[in-house]
């Protein structure tokens, strides 16, 4: 829903403006998980960066 508030003009919004309007939460998201992920410790740091690849080693 918010990309899609993002997106809109005048009450309408074109399939490539939604679309570019995603890339670019996606790509600002990804940037604050990665400051988010390097500002930890090492073992934080190794934990999420397994747990992002998909490591089922900490599964309960």
């Amino acid at each position: 829903m918010g990309g899609y508030a993002l997106s809109g003009s005048r009450g309408r919004s074109e399939v490539v403006t939604l679309i570019l309007t995603g890339v670019a939460a996606n790509a600002v998201a990804s940037a604050v998980i990665a400051f988010l992920t390097f500002s930890g410790d090492q073992a934080a740091h190794e934990q999420i960066v397994f747990w992002r690849l998909g490591s089922p080693a900490s599964a309960r």
